[in-house]
């Protein structure tokens, strides 16, 4: 079924709530219209602990064009304390009822549309409606042992594991019996040195990451299997193997003889081996882990032995964007669920892709990238580039409609069957077609949605590029003011006034790097940029900014890099640009700043970069 289809079904089943409560007298029960009735100090302190109540927004909305939404049940050990939190909270502002019944009637249409699609053998939507389901139900669950909401061992597997003392030894890297430990769950087969708690905390990350990817990719791929069993999406039946090490250390002096580069690398997937090495450093090992096993889902999702040899074969490209793709999903627990996002515009792993092209316009021809194998990508000069064009095209594809989706992902059947080169074909005819694509999509992605603000809530999303586009100060004002915290803002280019600092209301923005070069940008911004405490980054080139409006950023003391070039500074500024204690690279190119100046300045900070 179409991607499109199921949001148009979704977005039905909505409105046909809302206009029901319409009918008969009531409010619509929307989370976000629910919250909207909370006085505006009760919001803020929410805020101000770290416990907002934000994040059930994201509820409101399950399918968005652009992104994949997932919500599963947290582990049961996590699960009683946070939903017991949650619902004291909502009952402390009298809002339980309400929310309660919101998340029933949003479980009811979305287990209907699961109903719907296995009737038509569509066995993996089915699952993954399911799955949203089971989430919504374990939002508010307050008592899992409760006969009423008691899951089954099958929920979800995160819940299924088991970590035990090893009785072999492990010949590959000479572990000998008792040395270590091996994690048992439904999909992974876990050896790992580190401690019962860290294993079993990776083993939960595993099943996550293997739950999202079958939902996303394995039904896609079993119908391009003519022997596949078509009722079971996720057919496979040998474990996955992973090895986990206590340490970084341990980790490289135990592979540097599998692989001799392994020191630059956080994690690593061996295809000779089938096995996937890492070392296991809490959440931000996360990243590292959801992408080698990326590779290692593709690799080994059927059982069989892919003929793609990643040193000589075209399409590597696409093996590496793909696994960028899967990496960039962002998580937020919600109550008793875990939220996920995969794929969308401001996905963080694609914004470096959005500011290689649109704001520096760099791109590599589509015949030669296409082409490239492992060898040339992995000993270019340019690597980075490179990957995050790679990671940008896989977006472009899996981010459309499900016809697009499907294309992509039967391409990538062709590059692990080593016909890359001829298949790249079907993505594009030629360099003209590719690029052309490509530009629609990232000048276009960010504001294609038919919901009143084109950035659906996600609190922990915070960068976004924006550059060359046609955002406006109305488009970022219209943006829920939930997403207002941001590690890195772009919009250079765009046709951004200062409205849209200007008027943000009590909820102004906090952003650490900001780029307005060649915007309406004038003085007027200055006052509230200078209230960006962790602001670090600021380019103001080819702004209409004067002496006057720089003076408000007077002892800023985090701005570590400011672009002034081509304004209208003079040297009545050089003091001001003094003040700034941690700043550690300065343009003021064709500025208003004599030869006199600059001299001054950098002589008095001779440590500056230009």
């Amino acid at each position: 079924m179409a991607q499109t289809a199921l949001i148009s079904r979704l977005t039905f089943a909505s409105l046909v709530l809302v206009f029901a409560a319409v009918v008969s007298g009531q409010e619509p029960n929307n989370l976000g219209d629910i919250l909207d009735t909370l006085p505006a100090e009760a919001v803020l302190q929410g805020r101000s602990t770290g416990s907002s109540l934000d994040e059930l927004r994201l509820l409101d909305s399950l399918d968005i064009q652009g992104r994949h939404r997932f919500v599963f049940p947290l582990p049961r050990t996590e699960a009683g304390p946070a939903t017991q939190r949650l619902r004291e909270k909502l009952k402390d502002l009298k809002i339980l009822d309400a929310v309660s019944a919101s998340l029933e009637a949003k479980v009811q249409t979305v287990t209907s549309l699961a109903d719907q699609a296995a009737a038509r053998g569509e066995i993996g939507l089915s699952k993954r409606l399911l799955g949203n389901a089971k989430g919504l139900c374990s939002v508010l669950e307050s008592n899992r042992n409760n006969p009423g909401n008691k899951r089954s061992e099958s929920d979800w597997p995160g819940d299924n594991i088991r970590v035990a003392r090893a009785t072999e030894p492990y010949s590959l890297l000479a572990w000998n019996s008792g040395a270590y430990s091996i994690a048992t769950t439904p999909n992974f087969s876990i050896a790992s040195q580190a401690g019962d708690r860290p294993t079993a905390d990776m083993a939960q990350a595993c099943e996550l990451a293997h739950e999202i990817w079958s939902q996303l990719f394995a039904w896609r791929l079993i119908s391009e299997q003519v022997d596949a069993p078509k009722s079971d999406p996720t057919f496979r039946r040998e474990p996955f193997r992973v090895v986990m090490f206590r340490t970084r250390d341990a980790y490289v002096k135990a592979l540097r003889a599998i692989e001799p580069k392994i020191g630059i690398s956080t994690g690593y997937y061996s295809p000779r081996h089938r096995i996937s090495f890492f070392y296991w450093d809490g959440p931000k090992s996360l990243p590292t882990l959801v992408h080698e096993l990326t590779h290692q889902f593709f690799q080994e999702w059927n059982g069989r032995e892919p003929s793609f040899n990643s040193d000589r074969d075209p399409g590597f490209w696409a093996i590496e964007g793909v696994a960028l793709y899967f990496e960039s999903f962002s998580m937020q627990k919600i109550g008793g669920a875990v939220i996920v996002d995969v794929g969308g515009w401001d996905s963080p792993r694609l914004q470096m892709g959005r500011y290689r092209r649109l704001h520096d316009e760099y791109w590599i021809a589509w015949e030669e990238f296409s082409r490239l194998d492992g060898n040339a990508f992995r000993n270019s000069k340019d690597i980075a580039a490179w990957y995050s064009q790679a990671c940008g095209l896989v977006h472009r594809w899996l981010d459309g409609s499900e016809e697009e989706f499907q294309q992509f992902t039967n391409y990538l059947i062709e590059v692990y069957d080593s016909n890359g080169a001829k298949a790249s074909v079907a993505l594009a005819q030629d360099n003209d077609a590719m690029l052309s694509g490509y530009d629609q999509y990232l000048l276009t992605s960010w504001n294609s949605t038919s919901e009143s603000n084109a950035r659906p809530v996600f609190t922990n999303r915070r960068e976004a590029v924006l550059s060359r586009c046609e955002a406006t100060s109305q488009d970022l004002l219209a943006w829920p003011s939930e997403t207002r915290e941001m590690d890195w803002l772009d919009l250079s280019f765009s046709k951004v006034d200062d409205r849209w600092l200007t008027e943000s209301g009590e909820r102004p923005w906090q952003i650490a790097r900001l780029n307005l070069e060649s915007t309406a940008t004038t003085d007027a911004s200055l006052a509230h940029i200078a209230t960006m405490k962790e602001l670090k980054e600021l380019d103001l080139s080819h702004c209409k900014v004067t002496d006057q409006g720089i003076a408000a950023l007077r002892g800023h003391p985090n701005l570590r890099q400011l672009w002034l070039d081509q304004t209208q500074i003079t040297d009545a500024s050089v003091d001001l640009l003094l003040s700034l204690p941690k700043l550690e690279r300065l343009s003021v190119e064709r500025s208003g700043i004599s030869d006199q100046g600059k001299k001054g300045i950098f002589t008095k900070k001779p440590y500056l970069k230009r």
